[in-house]
């Protein structure tokens, strides 16, 4: 995954839900548009190893960044009670941005997602299906690992 947001670059904002582990839940990540433009014509590939990789959006600097920019509540309003060890709850600000961006939200960066400059775009429809079919591909794909890892197991143990 990525980790640095390119000063200037275009980014197109996006939540996704993540069915697995730990990080299970609603997580908002940023991917440059110039890769999803060089999908639009085209299939992407469905060797994931080829994607250009998103950034997950999970430093609070950078979502208090995020918001601010696209005119969403303070993102103060979203932390857990200060004596909390724990991280804001995406449950309580994805929905918010869904609600807002249910296609997602163009933005430039600026100093490494320090500043958000929301950008119009007429792609928004084609971005989010580029992303959705990315989601559903990449879990399929985990679905089939665990299933053949159980088959696996399970011819093992009738051995």
């Amino acid at each position: 995954m990525g980790e640095w947001l390119k000063d200037g670059e275009i980014y197109y904002i996006y939540a996704e839900y993540n069915p697995y582990w730990i990080y299970m839940g609603w997580w908002l990540y940023a991917i440059p548009t110039s890769d999803l433009e060089k999908q639009k014509e085209k299939p992407y590939p469905k060797d994931m190893s080829k994607w250009d990789q998103a950034t997950w959006l999970n430093y609070e600097w950078r979502l208090e960044s995020l918001f601010r920019g696209i005119g969403l509540p303070e993102f103060d309003s979203f932390r857990n009670p200060p004596d909390s060890p724990f991280k804001p709850d995406p449950s309580n600000y994805c929905p918010v941005f869904f609600h807002k961006y249910p296609g997602g939200v163009v933005c430039e960066t600026k100093h490494d997602g320090r500043e958000f400059i929301k950008k119009d775009s007429e792609n928004l429809g084609d971005y989010s299906r580029i992303v959705r079919e990315r989601q559903l591909d990449h879990i399929a794909k985990a679905q089939e690992k665990v299933e053949k890892e159980r088959e696996d197991e399970a011819k093992k143990a009738s051995t």
